[in-house]
């Protein structure tokens, strides 16, 4: 078995220290470089593939660590060779909560529900229904 861990590893075994790295927190110092330098070299393979505008780091990790994040990679992506300058892309958090994917996948879920008239329409008439005949009690209709 590999004694090699992976940076997620290192960053939830360093506990609390990760979210403040530059506080002298040697293994959370080294993990955020090293995270930084693998996303400098993979969104550099991506600017050069794709030539986005705007890209936007968001999990986990990028939750946790913030700006420094960010900041490493944005030093690790400019050191990458590009057509074009490093300048033209611009590099973001997310502001999307963590959940997000999930969210999104329950809202299609519900969505082609809802969509689907023999599952939900005998529903919806049995509600409007009920609602109807609340509203002529209480009309006194």
């Amino acid at each position: 078995m590999s004694t090699q861990r992976s940076c997620w590893e290192r960053c939830s075994q360093t506990g609390p220290s990760v979210s403040v790295p530059g506080a002298g927190e040697a293994v959370a110092t080294e993990t955020v470089r090293q995270t930084a330098a693998y996303l400098g070299a993979a969104i550099g393979s991506l600017v050069n593939i794709l030539n986005p505008e705007v890209l936007v780091l968001g999990n986990e990790v990028a939750d946790h660590l913030g700006e420094r994040l960010l900041d490493e990679t944005r030093a690790a992506f400019a050191e990458q060779p590009f057509d074009q300058p490093a300048s033209a892309v611009t590099l973001r958090l997310s502001s999307l909560p963590l959940d997000a994917v999930c969210r999104g996948a329950a809202a299609f879920a519900f969505e082609r529900f809802l969509d689907d008239r023999d599952v939900f329409g005998p529903v919806s008439r049995a509600r409007g229904a009920k609602q109807r005949a609340r509203t002529e009690t209480t009309n006194g209709g």
